[in-house]
């Protein structure tokens, strides 16, 4: 019978180096990775404080240049990161300006910002004599520009006081514009006058005058429009005043 002699033992020294040298050979891609993970790190935050960062600003406003207050606020913007969302600055031009209803930014990298701001629709005409013009006033409230002829297709009021590019008119005189200037509106009005904002005479088709106050306005429209479907009832009344809970005729 022939008898196997036993393998010799591993040294147990050898044994460890070979282990050692497995786990570091393992190891070298995952320290070269995160190396390369920092280095690309470093290299984004350079390129964000110092490339991508506005330089160049470019404004249209109704296909003109941006008016001078937007030119300082954009300005500010130089130096900031073009990743920006100018969040804060769309309000600010929108309280500067006050002609704008939307502001939109574009982004051409590396470091220049497009702005492109467009014109607030106009709502409707004030005029307080044939001299001063006719003041044409946004959805938001201001007067964007003074012309001499009376515009068409719009709604104008009278008012004591004339205007000036820039004034922002009274809450009240811009309910009068948007009530008188909704597609709803059917009150055969030829001229309105603003005195106040609880004395609002309307000039009729019929040769009458009504008295509204800005207040409730549609509520008081209301009535004015059931009154005169009553002819027979308004006949000899010059002056239909419906400011209050009971109109007054006289």
């Amino acid at each position: 019978m022939t008898t196997l002699s036993k393998l010799p033992n591993p040294n147990p020294i050898n044994t460890e180096i070979t282990l050692l040298a497995r786990k570091q050979k393992r190891a070298v891609p995952v320290i070269v990775g995160v190396f390369a993970i920092i280095i690309l790190m470093i290299l984004g935050i350079f390129l964000y404080r110092n490339v991508f960062i506005v330089r160049t600003v470019i404004c249209s406003f109704a296909d003109q240049p941006c008016p001078e207050a937007a030119i300082a606020e954009l300005e500010r913007l130089k130096t900031k990161s073009i990743w920006n969302t100018f969040s804060e600055t769309q309000s600010k031009f929108k309280t500067a300006l006050r002609q704008a209803s939307a502001i939109s930014f574009t982004r051409k990298l590396p470091s220049t910002l497009v702005v492109t701001m467009i014109p607030s629709d106009i709502l409707g005409v004030l005029n307080a004599d044939i001299s001063s013009g006719y003041a044409l006033v946004n959805k938001n409230g201001h007067v964007t520009e003074i012309v001499l002829e009376r515009p068409t297709g719009l709604t104008v009021m009278r008012i004591k006081r004339p205007m000036k590019v820039g004034d922002e008119i009274e809450t009240e005189m811009k309910t009068v514009l948007e009530e008188f200037s909704g597609d709803g509106q059917s009150i055969p009005f030829v001229e309105i006058f603003y005195k106040d904002k609880d004395e609002i005479e309307l000039r009729l088709q019929n040769g009458k005058t009504a008295i509204v106050r800005a207040s409730g306005l549609a509520a008081q429209l209301n009535t004015l429009q059931l009154l005169l479907n009553e002819a027979t009832m308004i006949e000899k009344v010059s002056v239909i005043d419906v400011r209050f809970l009971h109109p007054v005729l006289r």
